[in-house]
């Protein structure tokens, strides 16, 4: 177990499987989350080969004011852990498949925090157009979701 204090009286424990209980080269990691004491957020991160695929929940009586900065701060401790270059989400987060995704507002969140829609582009293909406007939720649930979402981190 690991337990970091990024300040802001958040809390942050990790959790690993031993080598004998995961893949290979996958290393796992959950984590549970606590402002003041009192459990946030919970979620897993998968490291494998410089990429993080990050699962997570914000309990729903904190998903407003400073919900951006827990996740910030979390992703921040599995930085330091796996120095991913990309966090991935899972599309089921952020699509049609989740209606708690869609009520929350989890597509806005994920785009305000850097995520995009990764895309297998063939080389003759047209490069993605940045962040658009604000779209609606029927829009969202449109979205062609292929894929995962994914933002690159910075050291």
């Amino acid at each position: 177990m690991l337990v970091a204090d990024p300040g802001r009286g958040l809390r942050i424990a990790l959790v690993g499987l031993q080598p004998d209980d995961r893949l290979p080269l996958d290393a796992y990691y959950a984590y549970l989350a606590f402002k003041n004491g009192v459990p946030v957020s919970y979620g897993a991160g998968w490291g494998c080969l410089g990429t993080l695929e990050f699962a997570l929940n914000i309990f729903e009586s904190f998903r407003q004011g400073e919900s951006a900065l827990v996740i910030g701060q979390i992703l921040r401790v599995y930085y330091q852990l796996f120095r991913m270059r990309t966090v991935v989400v899972d599309r089921s987060q952020i699509d049609d498949s989740n209606p708690e995704g869609l009520r929350t507002g989890a597509f806005y969140f994920y785009a305000k925090l850097g995520f995009r829609r990764s895309t297998r582009r063939s080389a003759g293909s047209p490069t993605p157009s940045g962040p658009g406007s604000r779209a609606t939720r029927t829009i969202a649930r449109r979205c062609p979701c292929s894929g995962a979402w994914g933002a690159r981190t910075s050291p």
